[in-house]
């Protein structure tokens, strides 16, 4: 049996599908939604109900990863209507994924105002003439042409300022650079398995971009964010690739995870007792993944690791 809003209420059916939408009905997300969308949120939220669904992964996801990656694509202002093509929420072993594809990256690139022209093509087999890699001139010949058969991509963009650039990958450079970056294909499942010619698409038109074009700040929060779960508080955690491998974009670095260092001083505590802190012996460094920051009166805690330390 299904509600009007069209998700499932048998007791068959995953909880989290239930749980999303009992979420998406809160005012508080509700206002989340409107004031990213404004009139828009209605539909918006309703394609979120929809996407997840239509997929049983997704239903055994999170609610609040699901949440999180849609609220991304909402913030960019990318639907994720999967006919679109434009942004996705990608399961992975149990955890949703924010996803920008290929229509949704030419989209915020003409929204930046500094692109005057963009194409992607398919090579078919005969066609490619020559390919210099050292600059990166492309030439090809469609009368050359032997099959129909699709043997690489051809990516071009000029910018306002009369910049022009050019590149083609090869079908195998983009399935290799697709194993190399992501475990789920590895493991012969995801949208890389799901929908090869949409990733092998996308994958030049990222890389070209962030290598060789300007990137509005948000192209650069969907490069950063692109393939990740997104937390509570915004920062990506890239489950589908290993840490050495989040930079997934030929010589663009992703975010690692974040590691500060720290100088902690010799401070009387004056809202906590003193027995909780680690800094007690004058100014040290400290160096780890900050998990937490805590305003007081006199300045801020920083949790380092499970210790608190005092900063300056």
């Amino acid at each position: 049996m299904s509600d009007e809003k069209g998700i499932s209420t048998t007791q068959e059916k995953p909880k989290g599908a239930l749980t999303l939408r009992g979420i998406l009905s809160s005012e508080d997300v509700k206002r989340r939604f409107q004031e990213v969308l404004g009139k828009e949120a209605a539909v918006f939220s309703a394609s979120i109900a929809n996407v997840v669904n239509g997929s049983k992964a997704l239903q055994e996801c999170s609610p609040s990863s699901v949440l999180n990656a849609a609220f991304q694509a909402a913030a960019l202002k990318l639907p994720i209507t999967p006919g679109l093509g434009q942004a996705a929420i990608v399961p992975y072993k149990g955890v949703a994924q924010f996803q920008i594809m290929t229509r949704g990256i030419i989209q915020l690139a003409h929204r930046s105002g500094q692109y005057k022209k963009m194409n992607l093509a398919e090579v078919r087999d005969g066609e490619l003439v020559e390919y210099n890699e050292f600059t990166g001139e492309v030439k090809l010949d469609a009368k050359l042409r032997k099959s129909d058969k699709v043997v690489g991509y051809f990516f071009f963009f000029e910018l306002t300022n009369g910049y022009r650039h050019e590149a083609y990958w090869s079908v195998e450079r983009c399935l290799a650079h697709g194993k190399k970056y992501s475990q789920a294909f590895r493991a012969g499942k995801g949208p890389w398995v799901d929908n090869p010619e949409a990733m092998c698409k996308k994958t030049p038109v990222k890389n070209e971009i962030a290598k060789w074009g300007p990137m509005s700040s948000d192209m650069r929060t969907a490069f950063t964010l692109d393939q990740a779960a997104i937390r509570d508080d915004g920062s990506p955690d890239y489950i589908d690739s290993s840490a050495s491998e989040a930079e997934s974009v030929e010589g663009f670095s992703m975010p690692k995870p974040k590691t500060e260092t720290l100088t902690v001083p010799k401070v009387e505590a004056k809202t906590e007792p003193r027995a909780e802190m680690e800094a007690q012996n004058g100014p040290r460094t400290v160096s780890g993944k900050i998990e937490k920051l805590t305003k007081y009166d006199g300045g801020m805690y920083a949790y380092i690791e499970g210790a608190k330390f005092f900063t300056i």
